[in-house]
């Protein structure tokens, strides 16, 4: 049993991305946008989610202040009391 982020598309993006992920059972799930600092960028949910596949969350490409993110590159990290996932994601403004 483990959780998982699989795909993010668009990867590398311009501004609006999609995440899937999967939970084995219904858990607390926290996910969260950080730079390379390991600073929270943006806090895309948290609560409690029913177990099963292909979970979807968007990112605006904006952080939690509500401005656009810098280009650069990012981690999704989705986080539990029993475990941690986390993908890198390319942010490209024009």
């Amino acid at each position: 049993e483990s959780i998982e982020l699989s795909d993010v598309y668009p990867n590398p993006s311009s501004g609006f991305m999609s995440v899937r992920y999967d939970l084995p059972k219904e858990m607390d799930v926290t996910i969260e946008v950080y730079n390379v600092l390991g600073q929270e960028v943006k806090l895309l949910f948290q609560g409690k989610q029913f177990a099963g596949a292909n979970h979807l969350i968007s990112w605006n490409g904006e952080t939690n202040n509500g401005e656009p993110a810098p280009s650069g590159i990012y981690f999704i990290m989705l986080r539990t009391k029993q475990a941690n996932a986390a993908k890198r994601i390319l942010l490209l403004r024009q």
